[in-house]
C-alpha cells in the first residue's frame, strides 16, 4: 500500500495524471471521519450548503428520473438527493473503496439500498449511459478527480438535455486580504486536524 508520507504533495498534485496516487490512499485514509472532518472544517456549514444544493438542483429539475452522484463519497449528496426525489435512482460513484463501504452501510440505515448504488469509479470515465441522466451532482469531487476537462466532458456525455449539473465547492475569495487569511486558515486547520485525527 502506498504511504501518504513518502509521496511529495506538491509534485503529485501539480501533475493531473499523477493526483490519484495521492488522493487515493488519502482517502482510504480519512473515510472512517471525514464527515467529522468535514463539519468541524466548515464550522458546521458543509450541511446547510449542501441542503441548499439538493433543494436548488430539484427546483431547477423537478423530480428526476436519473440522478448521477459524482465524487460521492460517504454519501451525503446521494442519499439527500433520494430523501427529497422518491421517484429518482441514484448513482453514487467515487475511487475510494473505503468511502463507498461507508456509503453503503448509511443507505442501508436509511432504507434507500433499493434507490442509491453506489459504484467504484473514475469519472473521467463513467459508466453511465449516453444521455441518462436528469441531474449530476458533486460534492468537492472536480478538485480531486481527473483533469477538469476531461470530467466535464464525461458528465456532457451522461447528461441529457435539459438535465442539470450542481457542483458544490470552496473558492478563493477575490479580496486579497481575506483570501489570505482563508487560506491560512485551510492551511493551519487542515494540518494540526489531519495530524491530530489521521496522523
Amino acid at each position: 500500500m502506498v504511504r501518504l508520507r513518502d509521496l511529495d504533495l506538491d509534485h503529485s498534485l501539480a501533475e493531473p495524471e499523477r493526483k490519484a496516487e495521492f488522493v487515493s490512499p488519502m482517502f482510504a485514509l480519512i473515510a472512517p471521519r471525514y464527515d467529522d472532518f468535514t463539519r468541524l472544517f466548515s464550522f458546521g456549514m458543509d450541511t446547510g450548503w449542501k441542503r441548499a444544493l439538493v433543494a436548488g438542483s430539484l427546483a431547477s429539475r423537478p423530480d428526476p428520473r436519473q440522478v448521477v452522484d459524482l465524487g460521492c463519497g460517504t454519501g451525503d449528496l446521494a442519499l439527500a438527493v433520494a430523501a427529497a426525489a422518491p421517484g429518482a435512482r441514484i448513482t453514487g460513484v467515487d475511487a475510494s473503496r473505503e468511502m463507498l463501504a461507508f456509503a453503503k452501510v448509511r443507505a442501508l440505515a436509511a432504507g434507500a439500498e433499493g434507490r442509491v448504488a453506489f459504484e467504484l469509479g473514475d469519472f473521467g470515465r463513467l459508466n453511465v449511459a449516453t444521455g441518462s441522466a436528469d441531474l449530476v451532482t458533486a460534492g468537492y469531487a472536480f478538485r480531486n478527480g481527473p483533469p477538469l476537462d476531461v470530467a466535464l466532458r464525461e458528465v456532457a456525455r451522461i447528461t441529457r438535455p435539459g438535465g442539470v449539473l450542481a457542483v458544490l465547492d470552496f473558492y478563493r475569495p477575490e479580496i486579497a486580504m481575506w483570501r489570505r487569511v482563508f487560506l491560512a486558515y485551510l492551511r493551519a486547520a487542515g494540518n494540526v486536524v489531519g495530524w491530530w485525527w489521521h496522523r
